[in-house]
């Protein structure tokens, strides 16, 4: 588990901006690895999702650290979790004509 980071520190901020750079990275790599047509494919459907799932814990550690991790919460599938961003209360949003569209009154 990382320590709190430091973000009125420079140089923690940028360590801690460039882990994160380089987690997101390795997961849009593994991502597009795993996307492209089978014979161009360098990693394996499970060594990809295994990069994957390595990067969102590494994610999931950095934003824990920096103190904005979203809230897990279980999914259907057994073994994995949807992340969710909070929602703001309804008196916080912006003024409108109206609901926004698909939304009840």
């Amino acid at each position: 588990m990382m320590p709190p980071v430091d973000f009125s520190n420079p140089a923690d901020a940028r360590a801690w901006l460039d882990a994160l750079r380089a987690a997101m990275d390795d997961v849009v790599a593994a991502a597009l690895d795993a996307t492209r047509p089978f014979r161009a494919r360098v990693l394996s459907r499970p060594l990809a999702r295994r990069k994957v799932r390595q990067g969102e814990r590494a994610i999931e550690a950095l934003l824990t650290a920096a103190g904005t991790a979203p809230r897990p919460r279980p999914c259907a599938r057994p073994g994995h979790l949807v992340l969710v961003r909070p929602v703001r209360p309804r008196d916080e949003e912006p003024e409108g004509d109206g609901p926004a569209p698909g939304r009840p009154a």
